[in-house]
């Protein structure tokens, strides 16, 4: 490396190469540790950037356009919470059609008003569970 930080040899394509396959490799190391906890244990995770799974009990949108994904139970009984705000609803498409089934949300847990909730950061932070493998 050169004294202004750059990679004399390299051309800009093979730069860009480098910087692809190294953020590739972190993301893939990053979804490799990630780890998934059940909905009634986000309460002992807060700070964590965790992926929750759980029942859904519940879909709600606010007359404001947020939208709560209560898990567990419904709302105030829930055991732990998805938030999508007004501003990234239209990004998030079925989420209704989630009532009822086992998801995913994966995110930092939070606590609001005593529960642990992940505010969803976009589309991808909340899917649709697929059936775990009993056995080895």
């Amino acid at each position: 490396m050169s004294q202004d930080g750059s990679f004399p040899s390299m051309n800009n394509n093979k730069k860009c190469l480098f910087v692809a396959i190294v953020l590739a490799s972190l993301l893939s190391l990053d979804a490799q540790t990630r780890r998934e906890i059940r909905d009634h244990e986000a309460s002992r995770h807060v700070g964590e950037f965790v992926t929750v799974r759980g029942v859904v009990a519940n879909v709600h949108t606010s007359r404001r356009g947020n939208t709560f994904i209560n898990f567990g139970r419904p709302y105030p009984n829930q055991t732990f919470s998805a938030v999508i705000f007004r501003e990234r609803a239209s990004l998030f498409k079925g989420v209704h059609s989630l009532e009822g089934a086992e998801a995913l949300v994966t995110g930092e847990v939070r606590l609001y008003k005593g529960k642990p909730e992940i505010i969803s950061g976009g589309p991808r932070s909340v899917e649709a569970a697929r059936p775990q493998r009993v056995g080895g």
